[in-house]
C-alpha cells in the first residue's frame, strides 16, 4: 500500500471501516474499494478514488446483484465531506460510532473483562 491510499485510509477512519463492516479491502495507486455489511439501500462495495490534481475524492456506491453493477457516482467531494456523504447514502452507520469508544467500556482492540 502507497501513501496516496494509506491517506484514503487514515481521511475515512478505522471505526468508520469497522461500523460499515468493511471487508474484502483493496488498494491501488489512487483508489481503494471494500465490500461492506447489509443495508438498508442494498449497497454492497464502496470506492473511494482521489484525485491527485485537485486533491478531491470520487465516492461510488456500488450495488451488485447478479453480475451487475448499479453504481452511483459523487464527484469534487473534500476529506471532511466523506463521512457526511457515506452517512447520507449508508443510512446512519457513524451514529453509534461512539459505542466502540474506550470511554463507553466497549472496544474492539483490547478484552473486556
Amino acid at each position: 500500500m502507497n501513501n496516496t491510499t494509506k491517506t484514503i485510509f487514515n481521511q475515512l477512519g478505522n471505526k468508520a471501516l469497522i461500523m460499515m463492516g468493511a471487508k474484502n479491502l483493496a488498494a491501488g495507486k489512487t483508489h481503494i474499494s471494500f465490500k461492506i455489511g447489509r443495508n438498508s439501500k442494498s449497497i454492497t462495495h464502496i470506492t473511494i478514488k482521489i484525485n491527485l490534481a485537485t486533491d478531491l475524492y470520487e465516492i461510488t456506491f456500488h450495488k451488485i446483484r447478479k453480475f451487475k453493477d448499479n453504481a452511483k457516482k459523487f464527484e469534487g467531494i473534500y476529506a471532511d465531506m466523506m463521512h457526511n456523504l457515506i452517512e447520507k447514502k449508508y443510512r446512519n452507520v457513524f451514529k453509534s460510532v461512539n459505542l466502540l469508544s474506550p470511554s463507553r467500556g466497549f472496544s474492539p482492540f483490547s478484552a473486556n473483562k
